[in-house]
């Protein structure tokens, strides 16, 4: 019937059939089992028999971007109170974003097992806000509640407390004697502040969108120091803020604020997420591993299942990775970050099929997203399609002239290669301007350096690369992929003996991808250790890396002639 959801490819069960058989199953992990079971402390664990809601996107009228930020936060709070009943299943709000339209009911039923769906709409006219709701019945369609509430924009999260109430009641049964948890924040600045700075956040590629998301963010926590998921997304918003600009400083920011939202609610599935971001990066991959799974028992979002296949991607578990990572877009289909990760990942392994298709879809279903450009381009480049790749990044740059460190520094790479080298210099310093806390960028410009014969310059900037590299461990010391860039840093300023050891660390933390063996097969070439480089040179061809990068790479000079070399980098490659 229409309340059964269909089966999908590849274990596509919807998300609560999935909650249903985690609860009764002995052989799943008892981290996952506890996620969905602690439900009961609120009463009696989740069964099939219970009404399954689906909060769908609620319309706008007009075009006012902030109109349209109310409305998302006025949903996704919908969905977070109702979530708190003991009595429902509510679809998670990433999973019901592709719902809109006149089919959306039907959909939701079809495929999230939806009993009701409930739709919204907003307008505002001046200082007046109005929000109609209903609660709608997809198995005929019928409307079994309907009401509208009008007054100032301000006053947008009390139009929501009536709202919830109302359906509650509307709802009856055993869900018009709960009273709603109060999840979220009673201000309804802070509520303003916090739903526009999560619009932003969710698209962080868009050039300033960062920046305006963390002072949002910051106004949303000042306004109430109680908002925990306020809390959780300002740290979250902190985190890529390093991992875009490499500045150690933003690291703390990220922690102090997962910490403040852990103190007031550490079982908020989205404070979960932050933490495993944050320990993702700081090498604890394990921890990471573990949060994402006790988020994703009660909040099985896109997001969670993209940073849960990036995290198995580290551990080298490719396939493991890429499931995550098609579980992300069964639930959102249009999630960027999804298609980004999947490239990125499947360029690194040397499925450079599987990453073009997912690029290609990535930029066709958002023109304007940098990243996808970028990361095109770098594929193109991989595979020897030069022109392809430059057209790309230009379009990346044209995009977000400001964010563009590593798009110039593989402008810059295209440029060395075709031995351009005083041009190749010159934009690997328009990289270092953008983004100078980049160790990569560093390292290429003194490459570039080196060979106009700019030896002073180059040991310059050899060391600033060991330097940010050292000051990137310093956040997670378990971070094999700049661990093997400081050994080469330290083999091109001539350090042998400590190239050496940064060698047999970075194999005692056991390389998992290309890059990292490759990075090891040019360290112990560059100080005379032949044998070793070929063996991580193999294993790296192995693994992915292309194999035209390396018959263009001049620090393996030295292996040239050896014979195992032209076994694996034939003529021609």
């Amino acid at each position: 019937g229409a309340s059964t959801p269909r089966r999908h490819h590849v274990r596509r069960r919807t998300w609560w059939r999935r909650a249903v058989a985690i609860a009764g199953s002995a052989a799943v992990l008892a981290a996952v089992v506890w996620g969905w079971t602690r439900l009961g402390d609120r009463g009696t664990p989740l069964s099939a028999a219970a009404p399954v809601v689906a909060v769908l996107p609620f319309e706008v009228a007009g075009n006012d971007p902030q109109t349209a930020a109310l409305a998302a936060g006025l949903a996704d709070t919908l969905t977070l109170d109702l979530s708190a009943l003991r009595s429902l299943i509510v679809v998670p709000r990433t999973e019901t974003l592709a719902l809109d339209g006149a089919d959306g009911p039907a959909r939701a039923a079809r495929e999230q097992g939806a009993t009701y769906v409930v739709r919204g709409a907003v307008s505002q006219a001046g200082p007046t806000l109005q929000l109609d709701m209903s609660l709608i019945r997809p198995a005929d369609g019928r409307a079994l509640w309907r009401q509208s509430y009008h007054g100032p924009a301000a006053s947008a999260l009390a139009l929501e407390q009536r709202a919830r109430q109302d359906l509650a009641f509307a709802l009856r049964g055993s869900l018009s004697r709960e009273t709603f948890a109060q999840i979220g924040t009673s201000d309804a600045q802070a509520f303003a502040y916090y739903s526009q700075g999560r619009s932003f956040l969710d698209r962080w590629d868009v050039p300033g969108n960062l920046d305006h998301a963390i002072t949002l963010l910051r106004a949303a926590v000042a306004r109430d120091p109680q908002y925990a998921v306020a809390h959780a997304s300002l740290g979250e918003a902190y985190w890529t803020e390093y991992t875009q600009t490499k500045d150690a400083a933003w690291t703390q920011k990220a922690r102090d604020a997962t910490l403040d939202a852990l103190a007031i609610d550490p079982n908020l599935p989205q404070v979960r997420y932050t933490l495993a971001m944050i320990y993702r990066g700081s090498g604890r991959t394990d921890d990471a591993v573990e949060q994402l799974r006790l988020a994703l028992a009660r909040w099985p979002t896109a997001a969670a299942h993209r940073l849960l296949g990036e995290t198995l991607a580290g551990r080298g578990d490719i396939d493991g990775a890429v499931r995550e990572f098609e579980q992300a877009l069964a639930i959102g289909p249009g999630y960027w970050q999804a298609y980004a990760a999947i490239g990125a990942i499947a360029m690194r392994a040397g499925r450079y099929d599987q990453a073009r298709g997912a690029l290609e879809r990535l930029v066709e279903l958002q023109p304007d997203n940098a990243v996808g450009f970028r990361l095109l381009g770098t594929l193109y480049q991989t595979v020897g399609d030069d022109a392809k790749a430059a057209d790309a990044y230009e379009k990346a740059i044209a995009l977000a002239p400001n964010a563009s460190g590593s798009v110039y520094s593989n402008l810059g790479l295209l440029q060395y290669t075709a031995r351009r080298f005083e041009e190749a210099a010159r934009t690997f310093e328009t990289a270092v301007r953008f983004s100078p806390t980049d160790a990569v960028l560093r390292r290429n410009l003194g490459d570039a350096y080196r060979r106009i014969g700019r030896t002073k310059d180059a040991r310059a900037a050899y060391a600033e690369a060991a330097r940010l590299a050292g000051a990137a461990l310093g956040v997670n010391a378990r971070d094999a992929a700049m661990l093997s860039l400081l050994a080469v840093c330290e083999a091109k300023l001539g350090r042998d003996q400590a190239t050496r050891q940064r060698v047999k660390d970075t194999l005692d933390l056991g390389p998992s991808t290309s890059e990292v063996w490759y990075r090891l097969a040019v360290a112990s070439a560059l100080v005379g250790d032949t044998a070793p480089a070929l063996d991580y040179l193999e294993r790296a061809l192995q693994a992915g890396y292309s194999a035209r990068l390396v018959a263009s790479d001049d620090d393996l000079s030295s292996l040239r002639q050896q014979p195992e070399y032209r076994r694996l980098v034939p003529p021609g490659s």
